[in-house]
C-alpha cells in the first residue's frame, strides 16, 4: 500500500526513477530491504520542529513548511471550496499546524463521505466528520486508506492510534 501511495505522489518521475530513486528505501523503512528493522515513524511534532526541506526535497509538513500562496493553491488543488481554503490556511498561518492538517483531513473524508452517497444515491443526512487529532504522517495515511477501504467512512475516520502526508500535499 505504501509504495503505490508514494508512486503516486512521486507521479511526476518515471517508474525507473521512482524505483531507482525511493522503492528501495520506503520498502527499507518497512523493514522489507537491508537490515528488515522496523523504523519508529517521526511524529508530526518532529517533523514540524526538524529540518525544513530544501530545493528538490520531498519531506516536511506543507502546513508548516508550504508558503501560504502554496498551501493556498494545494488546497485548492484538492478540490476545497474557498471558504474551506481561508479556513485551513488561516489555522496553518497562525501556527497550528496539526489543527490545520486534522482539519483539512476532515474536509478531505466528508466530501469523500458526500461523493459515496451520490454515487449510491443515498438520501442519508451528512454525518459530521472528527478525528481528535493527526499525530503523525502515518495516522494521515492510515486513516486516507481506511476510509477508501471502508464503505462506512465515518467509522472509519474516528479517533485512532494509529501510526502522511497527504498524498493531494505532496511537494
Amino acid at each position: 500500500d505504501a509504495l503505490v501511495f508514494w508512486r503516486r505522489a512521486f507521479g511526476a518521475m518515471t517508474d525507473d526513477q521512482f524505483q531507482k530513486g525511493h522503492a528501495y528505501n520506503i520498502r527499507h523503512n518497512y523493514g522489507m530491504e537491508g537490515k528488515r528493522a522496523d523504523y519508529t515513524p517521526y511524529s508530526c511534532h518532529r517533523v514540524i520542529m526538524s529540518n525544513p526541506p530544501g530545493p528538490g526535497d520531498h519531506h516536511g509538513c506543507p502546513f508548516r513548511h508550504f508558503s501560504p500562496e502554496r498551501l493556498r493553491a494545494a488546497l485548492h488543488k484538492d478540490s476545497l471550496p474557498d471558504a474551506e481554503v481561508r479556513e485551513v490556511a488561516d489555522l496553518a498561518q497562525a501556527g497550528h499546524y496539526q489543527v490545520a492538517c486534522t482539519r483539512h483531513l476532515e474536509l478531505r473524508l466528508h466530501r469523500r463521505q458526500q461523493q459515496q452517497q451520490q454515487q449510491q444515491q443515498q438520501q442519508q443526512p451528512d454525518a459530521d466528520i472528527r478525528i481528535s487529532a493527526v499525530t503523525s504522517p502515518n495516522q494521515y495515511f492510515d486513516l486516507c486508506v481506511g476510509c477508501t477501504k471502508s464503505a462506512d467512512t465515518a467509522t472509519a475516520t474516528t479517533t485512532t492510534t494509529a501510526a502522511i502526508l497527504g498524498g493531494a500535499l505532496s511537494a
